[in-house]
């Protein structure tokens, strides 16, 4: 498993984020479904809602809102190929105050 990257973001931010796979996958594979899991569950829980598009072999997550400021939340994905392979990563994710006069 590889951490692909660390963001920051407050806890009331959306961002969206893609990540191409088009690299890793074999000539004419692609990428059929991703699992998702954030870790830890907090309350307020950090969202992170994926998905994965077979046409472009990208994997989307949409980060946010939520989480506890000062948290650093991993989001581990596995995706799965239509020729049986699948790969596991991880993103992480810093929340981090908000602006505050």
């Amino acid at each position: 498993m590889a951490i692909l990257k660390t963001y920051q973001q407050s806890p009331l931010e959306r961002k969206n984020y893609t990540i191409k796979y088009s690299d890793w996958l074999e000539d004419g594979e692609n990428i059929v479904t991703v699992d998702a899991t954030v870790v830890p569950v907090t309350d307020p829980e950090f969202e992170a809602i994926v998905g994965a598009d077979p046409n472009e072999n990208t994997v989307s997550i949409a980060a946010g809102p939520g989480g506890i400021e000062g948290t650093t939340y991993s989001v581990t994905l596995v995706i799965h190929t239509d020729d049986d392979q699948s790969k596991e990563d991880c993103v992480l994710f810093n929340i981090v105050t908000t602006c505050q006069l």
